[in-house]
């Protein structure tokens, strides 16, 4: 039995089986490389109807956390200065986005912002945006997000040190947005590659683990 084409439409999917005994397992992947895993099993008899809820693991955010040392690089600041990014990470961690405005994963990162305004400005968090180009900044949902959140700075991918700092993550290096939760002696502990649903509410959870 084959079923990859089928898709789930408002949360729904429909088969059509033959009578037996089934076996339903979902994952859900960690940034380290383990997986959690639900299983349930089911019978169904002929001509049966039978409705089977779905679920998957609940993790704790800490389950989340890796420790990954990156090396130092240079972004270049509003004033096309270089700037080192030890430089600009102090005590308290950032986020750091690499940015593809315009592109559909990154535009979906950017309602997610919007959507958590009221929960980022009261964490404190503070990010660092990263684009490749200054034409870039003329994206409508980027400037949505630079009116609406606190604690932004933006930065220019110059070099294209963002494949890079994803490998040292372990994360996908030929997809934006990356990104990743860093902190003082640039350690990662968290980072994502293209989109993740509920990305950013999850990173501020995770520096409320921290703190």
């Amino acid at each position: 039995l084959n079923y990859e084409e089928s898709a789930f439409e408002d949360n729904v999917l429909e088969l059509r089986l033959e009578a037996g005994i089934y076996r339903i397992i979902t994952s859900s992947r960690l940034p380290n490389g383990d997986q959690h895993s639900s299983l349930r099993v089911f019978s169904l008899g002929p001509g049966e109807h039978k409705t089977i809820d779905m679920s998957l693991w609940e993790n704790d955010a800490r389950d989340m956390l890796v420790t990954y040392k990156l090396e130092d690089f240079v972004l270049q600041d509003s004033e096309q200065k270089e700037r080192r990014i030890s430089e600009l990470i102090s005590e308290k961690p950032a986020v750091l986005a690499f940015l593809g405005p315009g592109d559909e994963p990154t535009e979906h990162v950017l309602n997610e912002l919007l959507a958590s305004a009221a929960h980022w400005k009261e964490s404190k968090a503070r990010m660092l945006m990263i684009v490749r180009n200054r034409e870039e900044l003329g994206n409508a949902s980027l400037q949505r997000v630079l009116e609406n959140l606190s604690n932004i700075e933006l930065y220019y991918d110059k070099l294209g040190v963002s494949e890079k700092a994803a490998a040292q993550m372990h994360v996908d290096t030929g997809k934006l947005p990356v990104l990743i939760l860093l902190h003082k002696g640039l350690l990662g502990t968290y980072a994502c590659a293209g989109y993740n649903v509920g990305s950013v509410e999850l990173i501020l959870r995770l520096l409320s683990e921290k703190e």
